[in-house]
């Protein structure tokens, strides 16, 4: 299951955000067949130019893809007392393919590097190292909030992966 529909299933309205027209066909094939249309919308945009509102989303997650240049404005869409959820490949995936970019991997402690310059609580981090097929960082951080509290039947979310970047409004869900 995508990042896509499981957030449309527990209540989202998901926003798909790629600059592939295939990969916006393929989800929306996926999004039909599944009878998710209402909780779905699809925008055919690149994330170099695209960037969604500030404090406009309670929660964000980014699975396997890593733009530096598009963190602030991630964590600026976070809203106060959102989630940012983060995971990608590090640099021991240079290990099993040394024809990996090192500038599209974590360095190591890199996130967590993150969250203390942006003074976020981490609220989770896990790593996982040589020997991995897929050795990644993962971070779970919440934006400070002293009152607000996350419910997915009333925030939004924005989910951004390798192949398809999510932004998620609720929606009332049987």
């Amino acid at each position: 299951m995508t990042a896509i529909s499981w957030l449309a299933h527990r209540g989202w309205h998901v926003f798909g955000v790629d600059v592939s027209e295939q990969a916006l066909q393929l989800a929306n094939r996926r999004i039909r067949d599944a009878g998710l249309e209402a909780y779905c919308t699809l925008i055919h945009a690149d994330l170099d130019d695209w960037r969604p509102e500030p404090a406009s989303m309670h929660l964000i997650t980014q699975f396997y893809f890593l733009d530096r240049t598009l963190l602030p404005a991630i964590g600026e869409a976070t809203q106060p007392g959102g989630l940012l959820i983060l995971e990608t490949m590090n640099q021991h995936r240079l290990a099993t393919r040394p024809q990996t970019n090192p500038a599209h991997l974590l360095d190591d402690g890199e996130l967590q590097t993150l969250a203390v310059s942006w003074q976020w609580p981490i609220i989770e981090y896990t790593t996982s190292g040589p020997g991995q097929r897929y050795p990644t960082d993962t971070i779970i951080l919440r934006r400070p909030s002293s009152s607000e509290k996350l419910s997915p039947k009333s925030d939004r979310a924005m989910s951004v992966s390798s192949r398809m970047q999510n932004v998620a409004k609720p929606g009332d869900l049987p």
